[in-house]
């Protein structure tokens, strides 16, 4: 059984299960609101069809455009795994999924393929997290990593 969440347009369970990767429902805005990614999508099909009909000068500016946006909003606009959120953070999973649903209202936290994501721009970068994700990463593909001596 399912009923209208008060503070949005879209159903939840009664038994008040807010968790899950079969949810459909989109974060809190404002009534007629749409996320950044959904205004970069609709300008970069503006710019296209502004190309495609000869505006060349304002398909470029709008590109240009585009291209900042994206730029200033990177740590916003980037998704991360849970597993990279772990080793960028310091914070072990429970750390994480007890905030999950909180983000998730807000817009920072996501089911993507039945696994969680979060918006890079929410976690707090903690230590040399950096270098143990690179360090990761590499491996996965089987690259050596570079050791650095500490100073």
């Amino acid at each position: 059984m399912y009923h209208l969440d008060a503070c949005a347009s879209h159903t939840r369970p009664v038994d008040g299960r807010r968790d899950g990767p079969e949810r459909e429902d989109h974060p809190v805005r404002a009534e007629g609101t749409v996320s950044l990614e959904e205004v970069l999508q609709e300008a970069e099909a503006e710019a296209i069809v502004l190309r495609q009909h000869g505006h060349l000068d304002q398909a470029k500016t709008l590109e240009r455009m585009i291209q900042k946006v994206r730029a200033s909003a990177a740590e916003y606009l980037e998704w991360m795994s849970e597993e990279d959120a772990t080793l960028y953070t310091g914070r072990n999973v429970r750390w994480l999924r007890s905030r999950f649903a909180a983000w998730e209202r807000r817009g920072h936290a996501r089911w993507h393929h039945a696994r969680r994501q979060y918006r890079r721009i929410i976690l707090e970068h903690r230590g040399n997290a950096e270098s143990a994700l690179t360090a990761g990463r590499s491996a996965a593909v089987g690259e050596r990593p570079i050791r650095r001596r500490r100073p």
